[in-house]
């Protein structure tokens, strides 16, 4: 699979697991979730359990495994560091 094409799925994943409701997310909390052409497919117990499934149904690229939990809020960038002068 060609580079672009594997950026194309891995941001058409990303967006799936964004758009999760919060009752998904409640309902699948720390449960790792196979994503295919942005969409969910499963979701597993534990990260092996999804790797190791994915893995058997899919080809490299074609997939990705992410844990449900809440996004966190962009709030931009903001530097508080201390620099010398």
């Amino acid at each position: 699979m060609a580079g672009e094409a594997v950026e194309s799925v891995h941001i058409q994943n990303n967006k799936a697991i964004e758009s999760l409701s919060r009752q998904e997310i409640q309902a699948h909390f720390g449960e790792y979730a196979i994503l295919v052409n942005g969409a969910i497919v499963s979701y597993h117990s534990t990260n092996r359990e999804a790797l190791t499934t994915a893995s058997r149904q899919y080809a490299y690229g074609e997939f990705s495994v992410q844990r449900v939990e809440p996004q966190p809020v962009e709030m931009g960038f903001a530097d508080f560091a201390k620099y010398p002068r």
